[in-house]
């Protein structure tokens, strides 16, 4: 299942669920983590070349801006750590809001926007130049991604297994 919301792994009957924050506070899970990302500010060429391409964080003003909302809610409120380590925060009203990072960065390649997905989701298009980073000396705060499990006893071996590769794909914890 492909869902960017919160399931409950036992009534739902899911052997694990990977999920991606700054922090894991559900103690009646097993955490095991398996990588970090980070945000990156993106946009394709494309989007760019009509719109140009912002300098500075005052710039994203004039700009259509994608915005993610977990669930029902939303924070568009970017916070960035600038190269004086200095945290900045800039309140956007987005265009579109969409519940999935897959979806908001369709959208963002398809020319609709400026985005801030995960730099492990943007990764490939970054380095294939269907995607560019942009402002990349503001920098957002390491999120840790992690395999939550209801109970670490009984592991399938199908369920260690997909650790596994996970932990080799991310490069480990």
């Amino acid at each position: 299942v492909l869902a960017d919301r919160m399931v409950d792994l036992v009534a739902e009957g899911f052997d694990l669920a990977i999920r991606v924050a700054a922090g894991f506070s559900d103690s009646s899970l097993v955490l095991r983590r398996i990588g970090k990302t980070s945000g990156a500010l993106c946009a394709s060429p494309e989007y760019l070349q009509r719109r140009g391409t912002p300098r500075v964080l005052d710039d994203l003003d004039g700009h259509s801006i994608l915005g993610y909302a977990f669930e029902s809610g939303g924070d568009f409120c970017w916070r960035f750590v600038d190269e004086q380590g200095a945290v900045v925060q800039k309140q956007l009203t987005p265009r579109i809001v969409v519940n999935s990072f897959w979806m908001t960065r369709e959208l963002c390649r398809r020319g609709e926007g400026l985005a801030m997905l995960p730099a492990s989701l943007a990764g490939p298009d970054l380095a294939s130049d269907r995607l560019v980073r942009l402002l990349p000396a503001m920098k957002t705060r390491p999120l840790d991604i992690g395999v939550v499990m209801p109970s670490a006893r009984q592991t399938p071996a199908k369920v260690r297994v997909f650790l596994e590769v996970m932990e080799f794909a991310l490069g480990g914890a």
